[in-house]
């Protein structure tokens, strides 16, 4: 049976391979610290359902919680500002969309979707650096 850190870790891959971003910035757990790192994507387990259908068949389905993060401003760089900030977390977002829909049928499920929309959550402090959080909130429903 396909698992839920299976899934997770697929997905990870795809967006590794998929986003315009700097090698290692796409990270499969909360990490101890940013240490100012820009733009991080988190892939992380969000819930799952195992519903039993006729036959005594189980679905499993997975949500994944995709949670982009970008420095509101960077203190070595009196250019960036938050437009670009936002701009960015723009970008991702139509990156993501676009993986998605590129990857909705996959090799460990049958559809990948998105289960509500994504919510910007305002700046937050961490290790001292500001950012913006988005979340995307994705289901696969896998095959067996």
């Amino acid at each position: 049976m396909t698992t839920r850190a299976d899934v997770r870790n697929a997905l990870a891959d795809l967006l590794e391979a998929g986003l315009s971003l700097p090698s290692g910035n796409v990270l499969r757990a909360l990490p101890g610290k940013f240490h100012g790192m820009t733009p991080v994507v988190l892939v992380l387990s969000g819930g799952s359902g195992h519903d039993v259908t006729s036959f005594d068949d189980v679905t499993p389905r997975y949500l994944l919680d995709v949670k982009t993060y970008v420095l509101l401003g960077k203190a070595d760089d009196s250019e960036w500002s938050s437009e670009d900030s936002e701009a960015q977390l723009d970008s991702l977002d139509a990156q993501i969309a676009a993986l998605v829909e590129a990857h909705g049928v996959h090799a460990l499920w049958k559809s990948l979707d998105y289960n509500g929309m994504s919510r910007v959550e305002d700046v937050m402090s961490i290790d001292g650096f500001v950012y913006r959080r988005e979340t995307t909130r994705l289901m696969a429903e896998c095959a067996e």
